[in-house]
């Protein structure tokens, strides 16, 4: 890769991994605004499991995600984590026949992952 799609994967990879870092910490901490926008988008409760749940597995994708940048391989595993997590929302928006700039957030996080993945498997 030339260093400017580096760069460019750098900050596309870094969005994600935000993302997952803020996702987790609101997810496990149990904030009353990420069940509400959680519940907002899929029209779902979050029960207590389902809430630890998803803020465990937006830390591991944060925490491969972050050793990715260290060891490239690591960013398959952070983007399918990515890519499962944000694309299980976008999924569910798009079956609840959401449009507009309700899609727009979960989409970038989806092709963050993607990114990530790419980037993962043209580095090995």
């Amino acid at each position: 890769m030339t260093p400017a799609v580096r760069i460019g994967v750098g900050v596309i990879v870094a969005i994600g991994l935000l993302e997952m870092a803020l996702s987790s910490i609101a997810a496990l901490t149990g904030m009353s605004s990420w069940s509400q926008r959680f519940t907002e988008l899929t029209r779902i409760e979050p029960s207590t499991s389902l809430r630890l749940g998803l803020g465990i597995v937006a830390g591991v994708a944060a925490v491969t995600l972050a050793v990715g940048f260290a060891r490239p391989t690591w960013f398959i595993v952070g983007g399918v984590l990515l890519t499962a997590d944000a694309g299980a929302v976008l999924v569910r928006q798009l079956y609840l026949g959401d449009s507009g700039s309700s899609l727009i957030p979960y989409a970038l996080f989806t092709a963050c992952g993607l990114v990530a993945i790419g980037a993962g498997a043209l580095t090995r």
